[in-house]
């Protein structure tokens, strides 16, 4: 099969301390259309516009300067420099893990080693600043994924035995930038590993969060009675995490 070819172009835009990553589509559209995405700013601009794209890379770049003076916690994730050579990082609000960043001449898909707390990230040189932030992000997420597997799986079992009794068919652990996990009909429980970089307290209220979507599988007031029988102060778990989740992520 004939591989369909990207319909966008990719460049970078700079934003006070930031370098922020831009995707460019060419669409069908009336309007020109900007949003913070996942791992890039889209910049979606109709094709009877497509000869001025210049004009609309800066308004781009005007439209991102305003939203780092209203809105900054929006562009941390951008900040390619987030892990420098050195730097540190918690989980469950209890282990510390020294992360310590090396280039390497290899075109592979990098590499991670822990040896005690001490994690060893080694990128490929080639490849530009922030493919290699995400590359980080995918090796962290990854590592914690199997090393905290055991553990998320024992601390449902305790929630699920204590109060909500249950079938969990299956615990999985990966990267989710959009919730902090999700729970499906036939009993799957998926924990982003975002949810790792939680204090274990909070991080209880999104097992807990998610079991009780065993017995509502709605947001109905049905659905947060039961939130609030197993942990009472539920709300206070849901402000942290309003307050901070900007801060949250690999």
């Amino acid at each position: 099969m004939k591989k369909k070819k990207a319909s966008y172009s990719d460049t970078y835009v700079i934003v006070g301390d930031y370098k922020v990553p831009l995707r460019i589509h060419i669409e069908r559209r009336s309007t020109i259309r900007i949003a913070v995405g996942k791992d890039n700013v889209l910049l979606r601009v109709p094709v009877f516009a497509a000869s001025n794209l210049v004009s609309h890379i800066k308004t781009a770049e005007d439209w991102l300067t305003g939203i780092s003076k209203s809105q900054p916690e929006l562009l941390e994730k951008y900040h390619v420099s987030k892990y420098d050579l050195k730097s540190n990082i918690q989980l469950l609000g209890k282990d510390e893990y020294t992360i310590k960043i090396e280039g390497s001449d290899s075109q592979d898909t990098g590499e991670i080693r822990l040896l005690n707390h001490e994690l060893l990230i080694k990128i490929p040189t080639s490849i530009d600043e922030f493919e290699k932030r995400i590359m980080v992000r995918n090796l962290l997420s990854k590592l914690f994924a199997k090393r905290y597997k055991k553990f998320v799986e024992e601390r449902l079992k305790f929630w699920n035995e204590r109060y909500f009794q249950k079938n969990v068919k299956s615990v999985t652990l990966r990267y989710n930038s959009t919730n902090w996990g999700s729970c499906s009909t036939t009993g799957k429980i998926n924990i982003s590993t975002r949810s790792l970089l939680l204090p274990l307290e909070v991080f209880d209220y999104i097992l807990v969060h998610e079991l009780s979507h065993l017995v509502e599988m709605n947001h109905s007031d049905r659905f947060w009675n039961v939130v609030e029988r197993v942990m009472p102060n539920y709300e206070k778990a849901e402000k942290w995490i309003r307050d901070n989740t900007s801060k949250l992520d690999f």
